[in-house]
């Protein structure tokens, strides 16, 4: 997990995000088209909870990164995040939660920073998120990378990808639907997201001497 999220701050350009484990149910439903992706009953939910959005275990980093972004539009022109960490399910009542660990990525806005010296390039698009993540499995040396269409509660339809290795769906990107987009405050044109599920993704990356 380190020398991934080095690799993508020091060779992609994205800033990682560390956010809080603790959320409520309506600041998650807000990342799904209609709440499609959550479980109301299987939130974590604290005892005595500091305060009412701060009520249950995360079950969507996708949610927590789109915060992050919603957080930064007003005050930055580049937006590229990622962040590394874990969802809470409670499957079975009375039992440990399961811990899923995720890489989220999330994109927008203008493709460099602006510069004296450097003119404008246009905005990030699809294709800038897919060379974030081509670049990123070839460092870990995955090969028979494929990409196919998909669907997703949170991503534009004909506009998003799920990213398969040796046939194992092991995430999926995309362009944000334009409902979810809608209970954000987003200023940005679009929003690019990817989702890896890292409990898929490592046990498959080749140990090399």
């Amino acid at each position: 997990n380190v020398a991934l999220a080095q690799d993508l701050q020091n060779k992609f350009g994205l800033q990682e995000a560390i956010t809080y484990r603790l959320t409520s149910p309506e600041r998650e439903v807000r990342a799904y088209v209609q709440g499609q992706s959550l479980d109301i009953e299987n939130y974590v939910r604290l005892l005595n909870p500091i305060a009412p959005e701060r009520s249950v275990m995360r079950q969507s980093l996708l949610a927590s990164i789109l915060e992050v972004l919603e957080k930064n539009a007003r005050i930055r022109e580049r937006l590229a995040f990622f962040e590394i960490g874990m969802e809470f399910i409670q499957e079975q009542e009375n039992s440990l939660p399961v811990e899923p660990r995720k890489l989220v990525i999330g994109m927008s806005g203008k493709r460099n920073n602006p510069s004296w010296d450097l003119q404008s390039s246009g905005n990030l698009d699809f294709f800038d998120l897919k060379g974030v993540l081509d670049g990123m499995l070839r460092k870990v040396h995955l090969q028979n990378v494929s990409y196919q269409s998909t669907d997703h509660p949170s991503l534009h339809p004909g506009k998003c990808a799920q990213i398969c290795v040796d046939d194992k769906v092991i995430g999926v990107f995309g362009e944000l639907h334009p409902r979810v987009k809608q209970n954000f405050d987003f200023l940005t044109p679009a929003v690019y997201i990817a989702e890896i599920d890292l409990e898929a993704l490592l046990p498959i990356i080749p140990l090399r001497f």
